[in-house]
This record gives C-alpha cells, sequence and structure tokens, in this order.
C-alpha cells in the first residue's frame, strides 16, 4: 500500500507544479481548484454529468431506452 501512497502523493506533487506554472488550461486550473476546496470542506465531489439523449445523438453515439419494467410486481412477489 505505501507504494500506491507514494506514487499518488508524487502524482500530486506533478499536478500542483503544472497548476503553479501557468500552463494548465484556466478551465483545467478552475476546476482542479474547486475539487481541492471540496475536499478541504469535506463536501462530497460532484458526480460527473450524465449526457441527455440529445446530446449522446449529437455526437453520434446511438442508444436504447427501455421500458422499466420491475421483476417484483405489487405484492412483492416474482414475476418470473
Amino acid at each position: 500500500m505505501l507504494p500506491r501512497l507514494r506514487a499518488q502523493e508524487r502524482l500530486d506533487r506533478i499536478d500542483d507544479g503544472a497548476l503553479a506554472s501557468g500552463f494548465v488550461k484556466q478551465l483545467d486550473r478552475q476546476r482542479a481548484l474547486a475539487a481541492l476546496e471540496c475536499t478541504a470542506r469535506g463536501d462530497e465531489p460532484e458526480p460527473p454529468a450524465k449526457p441527455s439523449p440529445a446530446e449522446l445523438s449529437g455526437m453520434g453515439i446511438g442508444f436504447v431506452v427501455a421500458n422499466d419494467v420491475s421483476p417484483v410486481g405489487e405484492e412483492g412477489v416474482s414475476n418470473g
């Protein structure tokens, strides 16, 4: 476990150097700082945004919308 922690700490230092150097895009810098502030406050990180069907379609990604069918009936008895 110690090598993994050391590797993570080293990656964190590399990220810190990149942020401090000014070579990171503004949006990436804002996201990184927001994540650090969130961690410092003890908040849960925001989950990644889920694309809408229209956004997926616009990217050329096909999808199928399934019916919301529960395997358990209203009385709690299996339908199978």
